[in-house]
């Protein structure tokens, strides 16, 4: 865990907060999610078989290693990638799923990951969540000003509202409020581009209309995003999760900087008017 928040709390500026979540790890949960698919893809399974009509014993086993043997292999291999697609959805759903990684990046200072690389161990996501807790109140001590800062953070906020409730861990008051419609204690990168809570853009997108670095920068330019989080830590490269998400939150603090104008813009060319340029021309007026 990196635990580099600093003593005294900032000056008031947004605390960005960023997840990573993966999928249920509870066995009763994937049972009754792929018990249905499994079911359905051995009967197709069972349902591979040569032409009734044939009687020939050698063209029979010729057959099966031909093709019986690699259409049922077929339908296995589908059946589970089904199970697999099932189980992952609920990554986003906080019923189910679980937080892996929590990072904070308290204004413009580094961001702060949290995460332990026994994270399959019980008891470690109540650990996350109370460690956030107290990083959270280190930063901003007795302040209540603090404005929550993410892209698409209404997913982050809510995410970690619901499994602190199942989990019995109390969160920050702006991370359990309902929010009103002009209620300005969240910033969302999202919104502040679209001005439209129904239109939706990726953070990697702002990055590069902006310059920014964008996602798997931190990780020397490896391919990550979001939906390859459980393959990483499935490998057991949680810290390289930790250190996208941590990237993450310094994406969204970098893209809200230049949202409000606090970056200096690439200089523009001058542009000279036609008519003030050497030579004849014409006024708009005359040219129409």
């Amino acid at each position: 865990m990196n635990d580099t928040a600093p003593t005294n709390p900032i000056a008031l500026e947004p605390i960005v907060v960023d997840t990573e979540t993966i999928p249920t790890q509870d066995p009763e949960v994937i049972e009754r999610l792929t018990k249905d698919i499994d079911w359905s893809y051995q009967l197709k399974a069972s349902e591979v078989a040569p032409p009734s009509n044939w009687k020939d014993e050698e063209k029979i086993t010729a057959w099966w290693r031909d093709v019986g043997n690699a259409k049922k292999s077929e339908i296995f291999f589908e059946g589970e990638r089904k199970k697999d697609e099932a189980v992952r959805t609920t990554s986003l759903d906080a019923a189910h799923g679980q937080l892996a990684v929590i990072a904070l990046k308290p204004g413009s200072d580094a961001p702060i990951s949290l995460f332990d690389e026994q994270w399959m161990e019980p008891g470690y996501e109540a650990w996350l969540l109370n460690e956030f807790v107290r990083a959270w109140r280190k930063l901003t001590g007795h302040h209540q000003g603090h404005q929550l800062l993410g892209h698409n953070t209404e997913f982050d906020r809510r995410f970690m509202r619901q499994r602190s409730l199942l989990l019995g861990v109390r969160l920050p008051e702006i991370f359990m409020r309902v929010l009103r419609p002009w209620d300005d204690a969240v910033l969302d990168t999202m919104y502040l581009w679209t001005g439209d809570h129904h239109q939706r853009v990726k953070l990697d997108k702002l990055c590069e209309i902006f310059g920014i670095d964008r996602k798997g920068a931190e990780l020397d330019g490896e391919e990550i995003d979001g939906s390859m989080v459980w393959d990483f830590i499935k490998r057991g490269e949680i810290g390289k999760v930790a250190r996208y998400c941590g990237g993450d939150t310094q994406r969204t603090w970098d893209v809200y900087c230049a949202l409000r104008g606090r970056t200096p813009r690439p200089a523009q060319p001058v542009f000279v008017p036609s008519e003030l340029r050497p030579g004849p021309a014409l006024s708009m007026v005359e040219a129409a």
